[in-house]
C-alpha cells in the first residue's frame, strides 16, 4: 500500500513538524518550475541539524521551486525508518545509521555532509566531578575512569543511537567496560532526559548543543567531554551528519533532490559568509527561550563543525569506517564506496558556484 506523501504512519509518535516563521524575503526571481512538496526528516533538533531549516528560512528552497517540510524524528533510527518506508524524501542523520541500514540490504545513499565533527558532548553533575577531582581539562581516560568509579548512570536516547555509539566509543578508547562499569539509560527525547538529570535520576547524559549547555547552566552540571571541543583527538576527521536518500528516491525524485541540495549548499555558504546572522537565525530555530549567553557558547562550539562543501570527502568516510570497526570489533561488511555518491552534490555545487549570499 502506498502511503500518502507528507503523512507519517511510522511508530514515530514524537515526530513533529518544525513550526518556523515564513521565509525571509528573497531577491531571487521566482522559479520557472514548481516542484511541489519535499519532506526532510532530521534525526534531531540541535544546532547541528540547522542547515535545511536555515535554507527554508532564507527562502532558498522557494527559489528552487520546493515546498520543504522539515520534521524532527528524534533519533537516527527513526529517521532511517522514515526514509526506507517512503515517508521521507531525504533524511539528515549519522553516517553509521546509513552504513547499518545498507548492511541489512536496504540501499541508502549519503549525498552530502552537513556536519564534519562529532558534535555530541557529555554533561555531568558537578558533585560527581568534585568527588572525583576531575575537570574538563583532565585527560579523556581520567574522565571516563572517574565515571566508571561511581558506576555513573548516563542517559542516552536509545540503544544503537548515536548517543549510545558515542559512549561506547569513549569506553573502548579508555578501557572502560560500558556494560559493567557504567549504566547507560535510554530516555529518548531531551525533555525526559533533562528532567532526569535535574532530579539526579541520572548523573550525566549525552546530547548535542545547546541541550547540554542548557542543563549545565540550569541543573548544576559541567560539559565534561566535548566532541566539537576537540576532547577526543581520535575522532578528528569523522563525518558525523549526512543528507541521505534511497535508491528509489533518486530514481523518482532526482530533480527534487538536486534542487534540495542546491538550497542546502546556499545555506552552507551563508553560514560561512555571515556567521553572526546565522547565529541569530539558529537561536530562533532552536528556541528563543534559551538564555542568549548559553546559546552563544553552544553556537561557538558548533560553528566549526558545519560543512563548507556539498561533496563528501572519501577520507572522512574512511575515518568513520575506522570508528565503526573499533566499535564492532571488525570492519563493516560493505564497501565504503557503496554508501555514498557524489554525482548529485557535484552538480549542485557547480550550479551554485557563483552564488554570493546576502544578508536578509
Amino acid at each position: 500500500m502506498t502511503l500518502p506523501r507528507g503523512r507519517l504512519h511510522l511508530p514515530l509518535a514524537l515526530l513533529a513538524s518544525q513550526v518556523l516563521p515564513l521565509p525571509l524575503a528573497s531577491a531571487q526571481p521566482a522559479p520557472a518550475r514548481k516542484l511541489g512538496k519535499f519532506v526532510v526528516v532530521d534525526a534531531g533538533r540541535g544546532i547541528q541539524y540547522f542547515l535545511p531549516s536555515l535554507a527554508r528560512r532564507l527562502g532558498y528552497f522557494d527559489e528552487e521551486g520546493l515546498q520543504v517540510e522539515v520534521i524532527n524524528a528524534g533519533s537516527g533510527t527513526d529517521a532511517t525508518a522514515a526514509l526506507t518506508s517512503g515517508q521521507a524524501d531525504i533524511i539528515q542523520t549519522g553516517l553509521p545509521h546509513i552504513v547499518s541500514t545498507n548492511q541489512k540490504g536496504l540501499q541508502l545513499w549519503a549525498l552530502a555532509p552537513t556536519i564534519e565533527a562529532y558534535t555530541l558532548s557529555v554533561v555531568v553533575a558537578n558533585e560527581v566531578l568534585q568527588k572525583a577531582g576531575i575537570t574538563p581539562e583532565s585527560t579523556l581516560a581520567a574522565k571516563m575512569k572517574a565515571l566508571a568509579s561511581v558506576k555513573a548512570r548516563i542517559a542516552i536516547t536509545r540503544p544503537g543511537a548515536s548517543t549510545d555509539l558515542f559512549m561506547r566509543y569513549l569506553c573502548l578508547e579508555t578501557g572502560v567496560d560500558c556494560d559493567r562499569e557504567l549504566d547507560l539509560i535510554p530516555l529518548g527525547a531531551v525533555g525526559p532526559t533533562a528532567a532526569a538529570f535535574e532530579q539526579r535520576r541520572v548523573v550525566a547524559f549525552v546530547r548535542s548543543h545547546p541541550d547540554v549547555d542548557i542543563s549545565a547552566a540550569k541543573a548544576r552540571g559541567t560539559i565534561l567531554i566535548s566532541g566539537p571541543g576537540g576532547h577526543i583527538p581520535s575522532l578528528a576527521g569523522y563525518l558525523y551528519l549526512m543528507l541521505a536518500t534511497s535508491e528509489r528516491q533518486i530514481r523518482s525524485r532526482g530533480e527534487h533532490l538536486a534542487a534540495f541540495l542546491r538550497g542546502v549548499g546556499k545555506a552552507m555558504k551563508f553560514v560561512q559568509a555571515h556567521p553572526d546572522a546565522a547565529r541569530a537565525l539558529a537561536y530562533e530555530y532552536t528556541g528563543a527561550g534559551i538564555d542568549r549567553a548559553i546559546f552563544d557558547a553552544a553556537w561557538a562550539q558548533s560553528l566549526p563543525a558545519f560543512s563548507r562543501e556539498l561533496v563528501i570527502d572519501a577520507k572522512g568516510v574512511a575515518s568513520t569506517f575506522k570508528v565503526l570497526e573499533k566499535l564492532e570489533g571488525e570492519a563493516p561488511k560493505i564497501d565504503p564506496k557503496k554508501v555514498y555518491r557524489t554525482d548529485l552534490s557535484e552538480a549542485a555545487s557547480k550550479a551554485i558556484a557563483s552564488f554570493k549570499p546576502t544578508l536578509p
